[in-house]
């Protein structure tokens, strides 16, 4: 035991170490901040990137909302990297503010706060699918809007808009995967679609973004659950669409 710790001891110090090194390298580069509007126009970015790569992000990054400046996701990178806290906010239909969703610890890999839900969610036991509440629902790093706002983006480019106002397509799309007790996902499905092309777009946009799940936890145990996504289209009589996602089940 006495070695087992002072091997988890010197691989701490030189994380740290390297850590360190890393900053103080990037210390030393130049910064340049850059401001971005990001995913149509709904959000707005603000970041520092070395000024000899201005690909690479280093220091302080913030997403706020476009029209109001609501906190969204706030967090630190070194040399492109994601590192120590950040934590990332969502909409409380309930108290109708902003608050807390996730904070998560890049540098140790650990989550340190997700917000849970009382709903009911379906789950595999003995064989069977049953619905029932859970002591930790499935967690995706970076939470419910960070799920949420990829699946969007991902539909927006994938030119579902563009085929749903050409056919006038009205209606719900309703997609469905699995997270298993490793939290890795499989089954993606369409149980219910509005027709061809557009149910297949929306199903690949949220295979896209389905790779970075922790299971959920049922009586002390991790469990099979199945995650629900519902996609509305709505085609307007002047010609336009409104792609919105109605629900997600996290």
């Amino acid at each position: 035991m006495k070695i087992k710790h002072f091997e988890n001891s010197m691989t701490k110090i030189c994380l740290f170490t390297l850590f360190l090194l890393t900053s103080l390298f990037a210390q030393s580069q130049e910064l340049k901040t850059k401001k971005k509007i990001v995913r149509h126009n709904r959000f707005f970015e603000k970041y520092s990137v070395l000024k000899s790569d201005k690909t690479t992000k280093h220091g302080e990054y913030k997403m706020v909302t476009h029209n109001t400046a609501k906190l969204i996701e706030n967090g630190n990178y070194v040399l492109d990297k994601k590192v120590g806290l950040w934590e990332y906010y969502d909409y409380n239909i309930h108290t109708k503010k902003l608050e807390l969703e996730q904070k998560y610890d890049y540098t140790n890999n650990k989550l340190i706060f997700n917000r849970n839900n009382d709903s009911d969610y379906d789950v595999f036991i003995n064989g069977k699918w049953i619905q029932t509440k859970l002591d930790t629902i499935p967690i995706y790093l970076g939470g419910y809007r960070k799920f949420y706002n990829q699946v969007i983006e991902f539909v927006d480019d994938a030119d579902v808009p563009k085929i749903a106002t050409l056919s006038k397509v009205n209606g719900n799309v309703i997609a469905t995967f699995i997270v298993d007790e490793k939290g890795e996902t499989s089954d993606y499905k369409i149980e219910l679609g509005v027709g061809g092309e557009c149910d297949r777009l929306v199903l690949n946009s949220v295979r896209k973004v389905s790779n970075d799940w922790s299971p959920a936890i049922l009586n002390g145990n991790k469990v099979k659950t199945k995650i629900i996504v519902i996609i509305n289209f709505k085609y307007w009589s002047d010609g336009s669409l409104a792609v919105v996602l109605v629900t997600s089940k996290l």
